[in-house]
């Protein structure tokens, strides 16, 4: 300490004492801020730097802190917005103790991510989502934004968001979740006590088209999921002509195929046709009947009676001669 010390001698042959001035080397403190402003939730750096090395500090302040490793440099933590002082007592062997005080400002910053994705994996860029935020000093209007949208706000009180049920046709929206907890559609209220992640998930559709014939198996199927194809065959004119099946066109690559079935896995729309060829066997038996019972019946009435295998032999004789006249 700085001041007046009196200081006795003694000796044979007398004593004397005297007044001596002591005086204590002054500890110069800088203490500097890392930013103008701390974060909520955030460390906020403070650094000490003193006129002499190796130097003790002590660390007088309402919010947390910790000292950064063996330097002279503290971190300060808030969990709420506000101004805190924060002073440091620096201190070393034959130095007077310095104090420097701080007011550390704390503001309240949230970052709010919002994304959409399908379920077949795919990043969905959409343009009609609602947002709503609220400053506690006002209100933002409605407005849609686009995603995937990421922005940082500072003092916000409210946020809504809420996004469409459908996109492109192909999407349905099947769940949103906030910070991993899943929310229902319609407009979800977010909590703005920190960072917020919206994840918006869209259940992907697949539509598979057939021409050509009755297939069953067609329409919409979800993304990944097996179809299964299965041609019927066609009665073109009951009892005379069918429609027999015959094979696939516009199957996707690597598509199963057994018989009139087919099976792949619905990655993407797709068109296919059924491929028939007409069967007249039915027409023909009964053409071949018909003749066959007229050429009967005139035989018998002018031979008195035939046998019914000539009469279906001359029908098939018939058959063929229109066919060989064609």
């Amino acid at each position: 300490r700085s001041g007046n010390v009196t200081l006795s001698v003694l000796a044979e042959h007398g004593a004397h004492e005297g007044s001596v001035a002591v005086f204590a080397n002054t500890l110069g403190l800088d203490v500097r801020a890392s930013a103008a402003t701390a974060r909520t939730g955030t460390p906020f750096r403070i650094d000490v730097i003193a006129s002499a090395p190796d130097i003790g500090i002590d660390v007088s302040s309402p919010i947390p802190w910790e000292r950064v490793g063996a330097s002279t440099s503290i971190d300060v933590t808030a969990a709420v917005p506000g101004t805190f002082p924060v002073t440091i007592t620096a201190s070393k062997r034959g130095y007077e103790p310095s104090h420097e005080t701080l007011s550390v400002t704390v503001e309240e910053y949230a970052i709010l991510d919002v994304s959409a994705e399908g379920t077949d994996g795919r990043a969905l860029g959409m343009r009609n989502v609602t947002l709503v935020t609220r400053a506690h000093d006002g209100a933002a209007p409605e407005r849609e934004i686009s995603l995937p949208w990421r922005r940082e706000y500072r003092d916000l009180a409210s946020a809504e968001v809420e996004f469409p049920q459908s996109h492109g046709g192909s999407y349905a929206l099947l769940e949103v979740t906030v910070n991993g907890e899943g929310h229902a559609g319609g407009p979800i209220a977010l909590s703005t006590g920190g960072d917020t992640v919206v994840r918006a998930v869209y259940d992907r559709s697949v539509t598979v088209g057939v021409e050509g014939g009755p297939v069953s198996g067609a329409g919409a199927h979800a993304y990944g999921s097996l179809v299964t194809l299965v041609a019927e065959p066609v009665e073109a004119v009951p009892l005379l002509a069918y429609g027999v099946f015959e094979g696939w066109e516009g199957l996707p690559e690597g598509a199963a195929v057994e018989g009139n079935t087919a099976a792949f896995a619905a990655d993407g729309d797709v068109s296919v046709t059924a491929l028939y060829r007409q069967d007249y066997t039915g027409a023909l038996v009964a053409a071949l009947a018909a003749m066959a019972g007229t050429a009967l019946w005139r035989a018998s009435r002018r031979h008195g009676g035939v046998s019914p295998a000539w009469a279906l032999g001359e029908a098939a004789r018939r058959v063929r001669a229109r066919a060989w006249n064609r």
